[in-house]
C-alpha cells in the first residue's frame, strides 16, 4: 500500500462488497485494486468527503481542448455514467452507480448540485440492482416528503435516454398538471448541464411538452458548438395521467409519480398498461420507478397504491414459486428518521439515534439529538386525528405509511389503523391469504392453499380432525360444525348496478365466542 495512504483508510481490499438495503441483500462491484484510483485516497481521514471532482471542466475549458482531450474526456464520464465512481469518506470507500454519479456531478437543481447523503446511496445501489435483473420492471419507493425522489428519478430518467439511441422515456404524475411540472424541473436542469453533456437536440431552448434528442431541422451557421455529436433520435416527454395515455409505445424509462394520490386514474390498472410498454415477447428493454410521499395518501389512490405495494412483496412471490413478484416491481420503504433534513452529519450519514455530543451537520449546525428521539417528541401529547396525520407525514415503518386519515370518523383513528394494519399483517398479524381446493372429490374433503391471489382470507382453522364434517339428514347436507361456527354473506342477484359499476360480493364464516379459547373465537 502506498505510504501516502492516511492511516485510519480503509484498503480496498477490506471492503466488504455485499450490502442490504431494505428487504434485500446484494453485491456491489469491487473497488479499484489501487487506492490512488479512488478520490480523497491522498487526504486524511477527517478531511475526505464528498466534492465535485475538480478535473470538471467548464464549456469555456472543454471548448479550448483539442478533439482528441475532448473525447478522451466524454469517454471517461460516459464510463463513470455507466459503471459508477469511488471516492473514500471518512475512512470509509463509498460507491457511487453510474446514475448517481451523474446526479452528484451534472444534475444542478434550483439550490445547487446535490449533497452526498447515505439514504441517496442507498437509493441508488438498490435501482442500480434493479437495473441489471432481469426479472423485474423496476421499483415502488415509498419516502416522507421532501426526500428528493423526484429529481433523483429525472436524473435517472435523463441519465438514461441521454446514452442510449432510439429510446423514449415518459412521466406521468396524479394530474396532467403535476406531470408538466416534473417534466419543467427536467429542462430546468438540463438547460443548466454543460454543452458538452447535451447530447444533439432540435434546437428548442425551452421545450413544453418534449425534449428531443434528434438533428434540428434547419442548422445555424452562427455560434454553432460540437457538430461532429451524433444525434440520438431519443425522446422525454410526459402525458395525462389516464390509463392508456402511453399504450402501445416502447419506453425505456418510465416515472410515475405520487401514486398514492392518483384519483384521476387507477394507478393499478395503468401499470398494467405501461408494463407492456416496457417489454419485447418475454424479454424486458425497460425500467421504471414509482415513487410516493406518503402524506396525504388519498381515497382509492392510497388503496391501489397499496395493492401495488402488497403485490411487490418478492418474499410472497417465491413462496408462490415464483421469481418475479406479482407486480413486476421489488418495493423499497425508507423510515423517515433515515436522511431526515438537519439530521445528516457533515460526512453526510445519517444522524439516527441522539449522539453522546453534538457533531456537526452537513449544513453546518450542531446536531445534539437523533432524527428518531426528534420525531417521537413531535407526536408527545398528539391524539386522534393529529397524532394520525403526524404519523403519516413522518412514518417510522410501512404501516405508518397506509395510514388512514378517519377524517369523518367519530372513533379513535390510531386505534382504528393500528387494527388495519394489525389484519393487513403490517404489524405481524396471522392472515393467510389463499383457496380452498379439492382434496379428495368423491368424498367431498377439500383443503386450504396458501395462495396470495386467492379467494379466501383465513385467521384460524379447526383441527384436522374437526375439519370437513358434514350433516346428512338423508334429505339435505349442513355444516357439521354449527355449534362453534356462523356464516354469512352479502350476496347480489344482477351483474352490473345502475350507474355501471361491479358489485362486490363478500362472506365471512365467525368462530363464535369459546370462554376456553377467546384469543382465537
Amino acid at each position: 500500500m502506498p505510504s501516502k495512504l492516511k492511516t485510519g483508510v480503509e484498503s480496498p481490499r477490506n471492503f466488504n462488497t455485499t450490502v442490504t438495503v431494505g428487504e434485500y441483500t446484494f453485491n456491489l462491484p469491487k473497488p479499484p485494486n489501487s487506492p490512488e484510483k479512488i478520490m480523497n485516497w491522498n487526504l486524511s481521514k477527517r478531511e475526505q468527503k464528498w466534492h465535485r471532482p475538480f478535473d470538471i471542466p467548464t464549456d469555456k475549458e472543454f471548448d479550448s481542448w483539442t478533439i482528441d482531450e475532448q473525447k478522451k474526456f466524454m469517454a471517461r464520464e460516459v464510463d463513470r455514467r455507466i459503471n459508477g465512481f469511488w471516492f473514500y469518506n471518512n475512512g470509509n470507500i463509498e460507491y457511487l452507480t453510474g446514475h448517481h454519479y451523474f446526479f452528484l456531478v451534472y444534475w444542478k437543481l434550483p439550490e445547487g448540485y446535490p449533497i452526498w447523503k447515505d439514504t441517496d446511496r442507498d437509493f441508488f445501489h438498490l435501482y442500480d440492482y434493479i437495473e441489471y435483473k432481469d426479472d423485474c420492471y423496476g421499483m415502488l419507493h415509498l419516502t416522507n416528503r421532501r426526500d428528493g425522489k423526484t429529481a433523483k428519478s429525472m436524473a435517472i430518467l435523463f441519465n438514461t435516454i441521454s446514452i442510449y439511441e432510439e429510446s423514449n422515456g415518459g412521466i406521468q404524475s396524479k394530474t396532467n398538471k403535476d406531470a408538466k411540472e416534473i417534466f419543467t424541473k427536467l429542462v430546468r436542469s438540463w438547460q443548466k448541464l454543460p454543452d458538452y453533456m447535451k447530447p444533439q437536440d432540435t434546437g428548442d431552448t425551452r421545450p413544453t411538452k418534449t425534449l428531443r434528442f434528434e438533428e434540428p431541422s434547419k442548422r445555424s451557421t452562427k455560434n454553432v458548438k460540437k457538430i461532429y455529436k451524433k444525434a440520438l433520435n431519443s425522446v422525454i416527454d410526459y402525458a395525462p395521467s389516464n390509463e392508456e395515455a402511453y399504450d402501445g409505445s416502447k419506453l425505456k424509462f418510465y416515472y410515475s409519480d405520487e401514486v398514492g394520490k392518483t384519483l384521476e386514474a387507477n394507478i393499478y390498472e395503468r401499470w398494467l398498461i405501461v408494463r407492456e410498454c416496457l417489454t419485447i415477447g418475454r424479454k424486458i428493454v425497460g425500467k421504471t420507478l414509482h415513487t410516493s410521499t406518503v402524506e396525504e395518501m388519498e381515497d382509492s389512490g392510497g388503496y391501489n397504491c397499496y395493492l401495488l405495494w402488497q403485490e411487490s412483496d418478492l418474499e410472497l412471490a417465491k413462496s408462490d414459486g415464483r421469481n418475479m413478484t406479482h407486480s413486476g416491481l421489488l418495493r423499497y420503504f425508507k423510515p423517515a428518521y433515515r436522511g431526515l433534513l438537519g439530521f445528516i452529519d457533515e460526512y453526510g450519514y445519517s444522524v439516527i439515534e441522539t449522539p453522546e455530543k453534538p457533531i456537526m451537520g452537513i449544513d453546518g449546525d450542531k446536531i445534539d439529538i437523533g432524527a428518531k428521539e426528534y420525531l417521537l417528541s413531535k407526536r408527545v401529547g398528539l391524539t386522534g386525528l393529529a397524532l394520525a396525520s403526524e404519523k403519516r407525514k413522518y412514518p417510522m415503518d410501512i404501516a405508518e405509511a397506509f395510514y388512514q386519515d378517519g377524517k369523518d370518523s367519530p372513533f379513535d383513528v390510531v386505534k382504528l389503523n393500528d387494527q388495519l394494519d394489525y389484519n393487513r399483517g403490517l404489524l405481524g398479524g396471522f392472515i393467510v391469504q389463499g383457496d380452498f381446493v379439492w382434496k379428495n372429490r368423491e368424498q367431498k374433503i377439500v383443503e386450504f392453499r396458501p395462495n396470495s391471489n386467492g379467494m379466501f382470507k383465513v385467521v384460524w382453522q379447526p383441527k384436522v380432525e374437526d375439519r370437513n364434517k358434514v350433516l346428512n339428514n338423508g334429505f339435505k347436507r349442513k355444516p357439521g360444525n354449527c355449534f362453534e361456527m356462523s356464516a354469512g354473506c352479502d350476496p347480489y342477484d344482477h351483474k352490473t348496478t345502475a350507474d355501471n359499476r361491479r358489485s362486490n360480493a363478500a362472506a365471512y364464516v365467525f368462530r363464535k365466542f369459546n370462554p376456553l379459547d377467546p384469543v382465537s373465537s
